[in-house]
């Protein structure tokens, strides 16, 4: 039976929020996985907009080829957003974040650096 443990972010402190200050490739560091080849880390990741409007993210999982790496979108102004659920990485892969210019759904939003803060959780699978 898998054994898990909750764990925050290794760019966070006792779980506190991570505030994104990149506007370019690659982003901030959010995780940086556990070593191990078959042991995953189950990120659970949400960005929150302090701002007055939408601003778009770039999280990257492990590297910044696009699509294959990359998840982008936007939060709207003043609210948070769930980007991943349990999401599985493994192997010292490193979640990074940033918040690029971009064309969203059709509308080009503007990134801005200090306005999106990434909260969020591993579970760590232990055994």
């Amino acid at each position: 039976m898998a054994i898990y443990s909750i764990v925050p972010f290794s760019g966070s402190t006792d779980f506190r929020g991570i505030k994104i200050t990149t506007t370019a490739s690659p982003g901030d560091t959010v995780h940086t996985a556990q070593a191990s080849a078959s042991l995953p880390d189950h990120v659970t990741l949400q960005l929150t907009n302090t701002d007055t409007v939408d601003r778009p993210y770039t999280v990257q999982f492990g590297g910044t080829t696009s699509p294959d790496d990359k998840l982008t979108g936007y939060v709207p102004a003043g609210l948070t957003v769930t980007v991943c659920d349990k999401k599985p990485i493994r192997n010292n892969l490193v979640v990074k974040v940033a918040s690029i210019s971009a064309t969203v759904l059709g509308n080009a939003l503007t990134g801005a650096a200090n306005v999106l803060v990434a909260h969020g959780y591993v579970q760590r699978q232990t055994a």
